[in-house]
């Protein structure tokens, strides 16, 4: 059975004209709406939104999910275009499970969550990985060195258990699930993974997947539609910039990036950046407004605000700070996670084309983060001559932009929110606001 929609990757596959098959579109020739049709997550509606579509190959999908689990190619012959499918064989997992059951459900959709999310982190730019034993406790998946909790529920009350048995293993929930937990500095959001979705998903497609010997077809779907969206956005950075300035402005249902744009500004900035961005951008409206003024810049100078001014910028700065400090732990995880992909790829023997291929987007991964850390420097160094809503929209869209989790920099960024409270109160105090 074919998983990849692009029928030329198989025929340059058995031609032995890897390069070429590899650079082939994930996605394809197909129409728009045949594109659309094929989409198995989500509703009807959901089903006829245009999605973001373009520039991800084969080579770009293959690679971000074999070195999720790099022993998924293990007893392969990538020779034969066939054993490629084999890749993404999940169905020993689902072999016994009973549709008709609750239990069994629950179990699968788990299951299925973890693996969306994994891609889902893994498109934007972070380093993830599954535990080498299923029931370690407290925590399913490893992203950027840290542990993490997958939760896709119905109700909070088994988040909650979580957090109170589990208080330093933060959770990732589901993204309808969002707001009972705005501002929890342990609780992050699965911007993807929506409950109903997912189990209907799963149950639907399990049914056929035991009849049909195929539930990898719709699941392989789902991932690559998340992976397409996810990348669509992080590649157009003028976009990112463009989101974050619609949430700090509270019109963020105007923004772009799946289901960032359904959220409020408060949420959205969750889905950015960690607990701390849930509290930063429900504050943000009115900084932004105070600060857009054309006479405020040199009123501000002048005026009392100059002290909270100060303060706000050296926090900024000590954001920035921070990632940038980051970056080259990133740079050796990232490093590691190749070295053992690459390893694995070569007990297997595969084709040098395919490693050569991974090993390109590995260093042009690596050369784009270098290149980040440099951007962050020269940002840092022009703080003091930029306009307030610029330099702090322009320092989310960069750190955004680096792969950094949320979760290195929550208490720089939380510092940046109460410098950010204390000038907006400031400027209110004297009739700015």
């Amino acid at each position: 059975m074919r998983y990849i929609k692009n029928n030329r990757f198989y025929q340059l596959w058995e031609e032995k004209k890897y390069k070429e098959a590899l650079e082939q579109s994930i996605e394809g020739t197909s129409t728009k709406k045949e594109r659309i049709s094929a989409f198995l997550f989500g509703s009807d509606k959901e089903r006829n939104t245009t999605l973001v579509v373009g520039g991800i190959s084969v080579g770009d999908f293959l690679y971000d999910y074999i070195r999720i689990d790099p022993h998924v190619v293990e007893a392969i012959d990538f020779a034969r275009s066939d054993q490629i499918d084999s890749i993404f064989a999940f169905s020993e997992f689902s072999k016994g499970i009973d549709p008709n059951s609750v239990g069994d459900i629950s179990q699968m959709q788990g299951y299925v969550a973890e693996k969306m999310l994994a891609m889902e982190l893994t498109a934007k730019g972070h380093e993830v990985s599954f535990p080498t034993a299923s029931n370690e406790p407290g925590w399913d998946i490893l992203v950027d060195g840290e542990r993490f909790q997958v939760k896709n529920l119905s109700d909070p009350s088994g988040i909650y258990d979580h957090l109170s048995k589990y208080p330093d293993i933060p959770v990732y929930i589901n993204a309808d699930l969002a707001h009972h937990f705005e501002g929890n500095s342990s609780v992050y959001i699965a911007e993807n993974i929506h409950h109903q979705e997912i189990v209907q998903l799963t149950k639907e497609h399990m049914i056929l997947g035991q009849e049909l010997q195929d539930f990898e077809i719709p699941l392989i779907t789902a991932l690559v539609s998340t992976v397409v969206n996810v990348k669509g956005l992080v590649k157009k950075e003028s976009d990112i910039k463009h989101t974050i300035s619609n949430i700090v402005t509270d019109t963020v249902t105007r923004s772009v990036g799946g289901y960032v744009g359904q959220y409020s500004g408060a949420i959205a900035g969750g889905l950015l950046f960690g607990p701390a961005g849930v509290i930063v951008m429900s504050g943000a409206g009115a900084f932004v407004g105070v600060a857009q003024g054309g006479k405020v810049a040199g009123l501000i100078k002048n005026m009392a605000a100059k002290e909270e001014v100060i303060r706000f910028r050296k926090d900024l700065n000590q954001l920035i700070d921070e990632v940038i400090t980051e970056i080259p732990a990133k740079l050796e995880r990232r490093n590691q996670q190749w070295l053992t992909t690459k390893q694995q790829l070569l007990l297997t023997n595969a084709p040098g084309e395919l490693v050569g291929n991974f090993e390109a987007i590995y260093q042009d991964e690596q050369a784009y983060l270098k290149n980040k850390r440099s951007e962050l420097s020269t940002l840092k160094a022009g703080i003091e001559n930029m306009a307030h809503q610029e330099a702090y929209c322009e320092t989310l869209a960069q750190i955004s932009n680096t792969g950094i989790h949320p979760s290195k920099y929550q208490k720089a960024l939380r510092k940046v929110n109460e410098s950010l409270e204390a000038l907006v109160k400031k400027l209110k105090k004297m009739g700015l606001g």
